[in-house]
């Protein structure tokens, strides 16, 4: 029986989180499609992660997602506009953050897991953005998961209580680089690109963030050993 899951895209932080909670617990890893251009490459790297961490893993599909994202594009097109692509992301759809916790609460509830954990960081998301303290974007802040627990509370029995956890969002992204080092965090496998390409493209902006906090930490990305080579 899994003790927490962790809700996993594959990237770096995700994948630290999932390191350090499966030393001390048996962990789930979940895996969500919401229609994200690099869906398909993200679910194979959290499927290479869960092995090499002999873990459990889920994939969960939301299509619905895409389809409300695509429905100003479906009017614009019948009008005879020109219709442009939407480009799916947390930040972009309302409240896609809150329905992908749910959907890992839901996971953890079957599962008769205790908690969900979530790598989200306030202070890389601030630290990369140039953002005041507090103003960094909406789910990557504590009072977001604040918030969200004490909706959970109302929300499942006390009997069987369910918690969210986010142990990186005090951390920098290159503090959350050494911590997965110090736990053998496979960042071989991670895959950090917006793009679907398979490979990092290096220019995209979590590219940048995951090259520059490599730098910064002094360690080697083996992503860009792999590239060199």
């Amino acid at each position: 029986m899994s003790d927490c899951v962790v809700l996993c895209s594959g990237g770096i932080n995700s994948t630290v989180a999932a390191t350090h909670a499966a030393r001390e617990h048996d962990v789930h890893l979940l895996h969500v499609d919401f229609g994200q251009k690099a869906a398909t490459v993200q679910r194979r790297a959290v499927r290479e992660i869960a092995q090499t961490l002999e873990c459990g893993v889920s994939d969960i599909d939301l299509p619905h997602v895409a389809e409300i994202a695509g429905l100003n594009r479906s009017a614009k097109q019948q009008s005879g506009e020109a219709g442009s692509s939407v480009e799916i992301t947390l930040a972009s759809v309302p409240l896609l953050m809150t329905e992908l916790l749910a959907v890992g609460v839901q996971t953890a509830a079957r599962l008769g897991a205790a908690f969900v954990i979530v790598g989200s960081s306030e202070a890389a998301n601030e630290t990369e953005t140039e953002s005041a303290p507090g103003h960094g974007i909406a789910h990557l802040r504590q009072d977001y998961y604040y918030l969200q627990n004490r909706m959970l509370e109302m929300s499942v029995s006390a009997k069987k209580p369910l918690r969210i956890e986010t142990p990186l969002i005090d951390f920098t992204r290159d503090e959350i680089i050494k911590i997965g080092s110090r736990y053998n965090t496979p960042f071989d496998l991670t895959y950090a690109c917006k793009s679907d390409l398979g490979t990092h493209c290096g220019t995209c902006p979590d590219c940048v963030a995951r090259d520059r906090a490599f730098e910064r930490t002094g360690l080697l990305d083996p992503i860009a050993s792999v590239a060199l080579g």
